[in-house]
């Protein structure tokens, strides 16, 4: 059974340059899509270099060379890097737009902003009731306030900090001060 990701790439590039990227054909607009779309394969699914390879035809030493060799200059081609950047970015430019395409694409960002998603929970440190149980009231009101809020309490707590005995500084010692824009 192909791969679903491998066949929409293939077929989005097809699409865009009109022409089928599996055939054995050498020609450079062929060879370039081809490229574009091991790039692709590469950047967004797991699959292996060979299954990449065999999708359009080939094998595991065609995409190392694509992606070694080919690439830099690929990418260097405005009209290859658009459909390389469209695809990527999840914004088709609108010479690029048919209705077959439209499905497929909201299909490729919901898979998208779902890998986001899964980034985004990995690069939370610490759960917010562990940091609930670590911090006072007022460190975690602190917390809540814009940038601007907190230098506006930082300007208004230093003189009264700079007053207290250091023996008195503590924790438990001072009162919410609510910030006005």
């Amino acid at each position: 059974m192909d791969n679903i990701e491998l066949k929409l790439i293939a077929d989005y590039i097809e699409e865009i340059i009109g022409e089928d990227i599996k055939t054995t054909c050498r020609k450079r607009h062929l060879v370039f899509a081809r490229v574009v779309y091991s790039l692709l394969a590469l950047k967004f699914t797991r699959d292996s270099l060979d299954k990449i390879g065999k999708y359009i035809g080939g094998d595991h030493a065609r995409i190392i060379h694509y992606r070694d060799k080919l690439s830099e200059e690929v990418l260097n081609n405005s009209y290859y890097l658009d459909i390389y950047n469209s695809y990527t970015v999840g914004v088709i430019p609108k010479d690029f737009i048919t209705p077959s395409t439209k499905f497929k694409r909201i299909l490729i960002l919901c898979d998208n902003l779902r890998n986001e998603n899964i980034k985004l929970k990995k690069q939370i440190k610490e759960p917010i009731s562990i940091i609930a149980n670590d911090y006072t009231d007022n460190e975690l009101q602190y917390r809540l306030l814009s940038l601007g809020e907190q230098k506006i309490y930082n300007q208004r707590v230093q003189p009264i900090l700079k007053m207290m005995p250091s023996n008195q500084k503590r924790k438990e010692v001072f009162e919410v001060i609510t910030c006005q824009s």
